[in-house]
């Protein structure tokens, strides 16, 4: 087993659209609306945007690249709907990439970066050790 592990997932947020209008565009999926606390801590600050977060089903083990196709491969199905939303929102995708090592590679082809790219989302890496 790998000691590097692996989630993305897509993640809406909008100023304009509330969490209920985001799952009428794109379905089910974890959410929250403007004005709700971020944390369940008191004085926890308030969302200044609503936020549609959906994860891929792929198993934290198998390659960041896969997890990303497989989230580009939903949105693309829902194409007309993503243009729709981003008039209004941005559309990211998360990377979450966890190792118990000093070193950890992966690769993301130039395709699925011209996808993205079409798709116009952009990539965030976020790095634990």
């Amino acid at each position: 087993m790998s000691d590097n592990k692996f989630q993305a997932s897509i993640v809406i947020s909008s100023e304009h659209m509330e969490a209920k209008e985001l799952i009428k565009q794109l379905g089910e999926a974890e959410t929250a609306d403007k004005g709700d606390p971020i944390s369940s801590r008191k004085g926890a600050k308030l969302r200044k945007d609503s936020i549609w977060m959906k994860c891929s089903t792929l198993a934290e083990s198998e390659p960041l690249e896969s997890q990303i196709s497989e989230l580009v491969t939903y949105l693309k199905q829902r194409s007309s709907q993503v243009v729709e939303v981003l008039r209004h929102s941005t559309i990211e995708i998360w990377c979450k990439i966890s190792n118990k090592k000093s070193q950890c590679g992966f690769v993301i082809s130039s395709g699925l970066i011209d996808e993205l790219a079409s798709l116009k989302i952009n990539l965030v890496f976020d790095l634990y050790r």
